[in-house]
Protein backbone atom coordinates (compact mmCIF):
# COMPACT_ATOMS: atom_id res chain seq x y z
CA UNK A 1 0.00 0.00 0.00
CA UNK A 2 1.37 3.45 -0.80
CA UNK A 3 0.62 7.04 -0.18
CA UNK A 4 0.84 6.43 3.89
CA UNK A 5 3.42 8.63 4.65
CA UNK A 6 5.61 5.82 3.55
CA UNK A 7 5.39 3.14 5.88
CA UNK A 8 4.56 0.42 4.36
CA UNK A 9 7.09 0.22 0.67
CA UNK A 10 10.30 1.11 2.30
CA UNK A 11 11.37 -2.51 3.33
CA UNK A 12 10.28 -3.13 -0.81
CA UNK A 13 12.09 -0.37 -2.09
CA UNK A 14 15.32 -1.15 0.54
CA UNK A 15 14.70 -4.96 -0.68
CA UNK A 16 14.99 -3.99 -4.37
CA UNK A 17 18.33 -1.17 -4.61
CA UNK A 18 20.34 -4.16 -2.22
CA UNK A 19 19.51 -6.79 -5.57
CA UNK A 20 20.39 -4.58 -8.06
CA UNK A 21 23.35 -3.44 -6.30
CA UNK A 22 24.47 -6.95 -5.34
CA UNK A 23 23.33 -8.56 -9.26
CA UNK A 24 25.39 -5.50 -10.72
CA UNK A 25 28.46 -6.10 -8.44
CA UNK A 26 28.46 -9.92 -9.33
CA UNK A 27 28.29 -9.13 -13.01
CA UNK A 28 31.40 -6.68 -12.81
CA UNK A 29 33.28 -9.32 -10.79
CA UNK A 30 32.86 -11.87 -13.43
CA UNK A 31 33.87 -9.15 -15.96
CA UNK A 32 37.50 -9.22 -14.19
CA UNK A 33 38.14 -12.80 -13.51
CA UNK A 34 37.91 -13.02 -17.61
CA UNK A 35 39.40 -9.57 -18.47
CA UNK A 36 42.71 -8.51 -16.92
CA UNK A 37 41.68 -5.06 -16.43
CA UNK A 38 39.37 -3.56 -13.71
CA UNK A 39 35.67 -3.91 -14.22
CA UNK A 40 35.54 0.18 -13.28
CA UNK A 41 37.41 1.27 -16.28
CA UNK A 42 35.30 -0.43 -19.03
CA UNK A 43 32.42 0.52 -20.87
CA UNK A 44 30.03 -2.34 -19.58
CA UNK A 45 30.17 -0.52 -16.15
CA UNK A 46 28.70 3.01 -17.20
CA UNK A 47 25.40 1.69 -18.14
CA UNK A 48 25.36 -0.33 -14.76
CA UNK A 49 26.62 2.41 -12.36
CA UNK A 50 23.96 5.02 -14.10
CA UNK A 51 21.01 2.69 -13.49
CA UNK A 52 21.92 2.25 -10.04
CA UNK A 53 22.24 5.41 -9.90
CA UNK A 54 18.94 6.44 -10.99
CA UNK A 55 17.80 3.90 -8.62
CA UNK A 56 19.16 5.94 -5.66
CA UNK A 57 18.12 8.89 -6.74
CA UNK A 58 14.49 7.74 -6.85
CA UNK A 59 14.35 6.29 -3.47
CA UNK A 60 16.34 9.28 -1.83
CA UNK A 61 13.91 11.51 -3.24
CA UNK A 62 10.74 9.47 -1.83
CA UNK A 63 12.56 9.45 1.54
CA UNK A 64 13.32 12.77 1.71
CA UNK A 65 9.65 13.60 0.87
CA UNK A 66 9.02 11.43 3.90
CA UNK A 67 11.51 13.17 6.34
CA UNK A 68 9.78 16.96 5.11
CA UNK A 69 6.46 15.55 6.27
CA UNK A 70 7.09 13.89 9.50
CA UNK A 71 6.83 16.85 11.80
CA UNK A 72 3.47 18.11 10.47
CA UNK A 73 2.02 14.22 10.50
CA UNK A 74 3.64 13.73 13.96
CA UNK A 75 2.11 17.21 15.16
CA UNK A 76 -1.49 16.50 14.40
CA UNK A 77 -1.23 12.97 15.77
CA UNK A 78 0.02 14.33 19.11
CA UNK A 79 -2.62 17.46 18.80
CA UNK A 80 -5.82 14.59 18.27
CA UNK A 81 -4.87 10.71 18.98
CA UNK A 82 -1.84 11.05 22.27
CA UNK A 83 -4.53 13.55 23.67
CA UNK A 84 -7.34 10.52 23.34
CA UNK A 85 -4.41 8.25 24.58
CA UNK A 86 -3.90 10.52 28.09
CA UNK A 87 -7.66 10.96 28.25
CA UNK A 88 -8.45 7.35 28.51
CA UNK A 89 -5.19 6.31 30.44
CA UNK A 90 -6.18 8.89 32.69
CA UNK A 91 -10.12 8.34 33.23
CA UNK A 92 -11.13 5.37 31.65
CA UNK A 93 -10.21 1.91 32.03
CA UNK A 94 -13.36 -0.02 30.78
CA UNK A 95 -13.12 -1.63 27.19
CA UNK A 96 -13.17 0.19 24.41
CA UNK A 97 -14.55 0.41 20.53
CA UNK A 98 -11.95 2.62 18.42
CA UNK A 99 -10.90 3.27 14.63
CA UNK A 100 -7.46 4.61 15.34
CA UNK A 101 -5.66 1.76 17.22
CA UNK A 102 -2.58 2.81 17.86
CA UNK A 103 -2.17 5.70 20.06
CA UNK A 104 -5.66 4.52 22.01
CA UNK A 105 -4.46 1.62 23.06
CA UNK A 106 -1.37 2.39 24.19
CA UNK A 107 -0.33 1.30 27.76
CA UNK A 108 -4.20 0.23 28.71
CA UNK A 109 -4.48 -1.56 31.64
CA UNK A 110 -4.11 -5.50 31.16
CA UNK A 111 -7.50 -7.16 30.41
CA UNK A 112 -8.78 -4.53 28.60
CA UNK A 113 -10.28 -5.18 25.54
CA UNK A 114 -10.13 -2.52 22.75
CA UNK A 115 -12.04 -3.56 19.10
CA UNK A 116 -10.43 -2.03 16.16
CA UNK A 117 -13.75 -0.77 13.92
CA UNK A 118 -10.94 -0.45 11.05
CA UNK A 119 -9.72 -4.66 10.75
CA UNK A 120 -5.98 -3.81 11.62
CA UNK A 121 -6.37 -5.54 15.27
CA UNK A 122 -9.64 -7.06 15.31
CA UNK A 123 -10.49 -10.01 12.47
CA UNK A 124 -14.35 -10.01 13.42
CA UNK A 125 -13.83 -5.88 11.95
CA UNK A 126 -12.00 -7.39 9.05
CA UNK A 127 -14.50 -10.31 8.01
CA UNK A 128 -17.80 -7.84 8.46
CA UNK A 129 -19.12 -6.84 5.11
CA UNK A 130 -21.56 -4.83 6.08
CA UNK A 131 -21.58 -2.30 9.17
CA UNK A 132 -24.77 -0.85 10.11
CA UNK A 133 -25.75 0.18 13.96
CA UNK A 134 -27.17 -3.22 14.95
CA UNK A 135 -23.41 -4.66 14.43
CA UNK A 136 -22.01 -1.74 15.92
CA UNK A 137 -24.21 -2.09 18.83
CA UNK A 138 -23.78 -5.94 18.72
CA UNK A 139 -20.07 -5.63 18.86
CA UNK A 140 -19.90 -3.21 22.26
CA UNK A 141 -22.75 -6.14 24.01
CA UNK A 142 -20.63 -8.70 23.23
CA UNK A 143 -17.50 -7.57 24.58
CA UNK A 144 -18.77 -5.41 27.46
CA UNK A 145 -17.91 -2.44 25.60
CA UNK A 146 -19.09 1.03 27.21
CA UNK A 147 -17.15 3.39 25.82
CA UNK A 148 -16.26 4.13 21.67
CA UNK A 149 -13.85 7.16 20.46
CA UNK A 150 -14.25 7.82 16.75
CA UNK A 151 -15.07 9.48 13.40
CA UNK A 152 -18.19 10.00 13.06
CA UNK A 153 -18.44 10.13 9.51
CA UNK A 154 -16.89 6.75 9.38
CA UNK A 155 -19.53 4.44 11.25
CA UNK A 156 -22.89 4.24 11.25
CA UNK A 157 -23.32 5.41 15.26
CA UNK A 158 -26.24 3.57 16.74
CA UNK A 159 -29.22 5.72 17.72
CA UNK A 160 -28.92 4.68 21.58
CA UNK A 161 -25.52 5.83 21.99
CA UNK A 162 -24.68 9.88 23.21
CA UNK A 163 -22.42 11.82 21.65
CA UNK A 164 -20.55 13.53 24.72
CA UNK A 165 -18.67 15.76 22.69
CA UNK A 166 -15.95 15.90 20.15
CA UNK A 167 -11.37 16.34 20.80
CA UNK A 168 -10.64 18.97 17.63
CA UNK A 169 -7.60 20.30 16.18
CA UNK A 170 -6.63 22.65 13.68
CA UNK A 171 -5.74 21.64 10.09
CA UNK A 172 -2.01 22.73 9.51
CA UNK A 173 0.47 21.60 7.11
CA UNK A 174 -0.08 17.65 6.12
CA UNK A 175 -2.26 15.87 7.96
CA UNK A 176 -2.90 12.29 7.55
CA UNK A 177 -5.88 11.97 10.61
CA UNK A 178 -9.66 10.85 9.25
CA UNK A 179 -11.19 14.58 10.58
CA UNK A 180 -10.31 17.07 12.42
CA UNK A 181 -12.02 15.97 15.44
CA UNK A 182 -13.09 13.07 17.22
CA UNK A 183 -15.84 12.08 18.57
CA UNK A 184 -16.43 10.50 22.09
CA UNK A 185 -19.69 8.14 22.93
CA UNK A 186 -20.86 7.00 25.67
CA UNK A 187 -22.87 3.53 25.18
CA UNK A 188 -24.10 3.11 28.71
CA UNK A 189 -26.27 5.74 30.05
CA UNK A 190 -25.33 4.93 33.04
CA UNK A 191 -21.54 6.49 32.56
CA UNK A 192 -22.71 9.34 30.71
CA UNK A 193 -22.54 12.10 33.55
CA UNK A 194 -19.24 11.12 35.01
CA UNK A 195 -17.72 11.07 31.36
CA UNK A 196 -18.51 14.40 30.63
CA UNK A 197 -17.15 15.83 33.69
CA UNK A 198 -14.08 13.85 33.16
CA UNK A 199 -13.88 15.36 29.67
CA UNK A 200 -14.63 19.04 30.72
CA UNK A 201 -11.70 18.45 33.34
CA UNK A 202 -9.21 17.05 30.65
CA UNK A 203 -10.09 19.81 28.33
CA UNK A 204 -8.20 22.35 30.65
CA UNK A 205 -4.94 20.32 30.03
CA UNK A 206 -4.93 20.23 26.19
CA UNK A 207 -2.42 21.84 24.48
CA UNK A 208 -2.61 25.01 21.71
CA UNK A 209 -4.52 24.63 18.98
CA UNK A 210 -6.69 21.68 20.16
CA UNK A 211 -9.70 22.18 22.13
CA UNK A 212 -13.26 20.33 23.46
CA UNK A 213 -16.04 20.73 21.51
CA UNK A 214 -19.60 20.28 23.53
CA UNK A 215 -22.53 17.93 21.48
Amino acid sequence: RFGWLHRYEVYATVFQVLVITGWALTKLTHRADRNASSPFSSASFRPSFAGLLILLLLCGGISIKAIGETPFCSMTVYRQQYQMHLFLNRFYTGNLEVNDLGAMSFQRRPGTYVFDLAGLGSVEAQQQKKMDPEWMQSIAKKHNIELAVIYENWWPVPSTWTNLGRICEHRRGFVILGGPCVAVYSINPANNASIQKNLLTFASTLPPGVWYERP
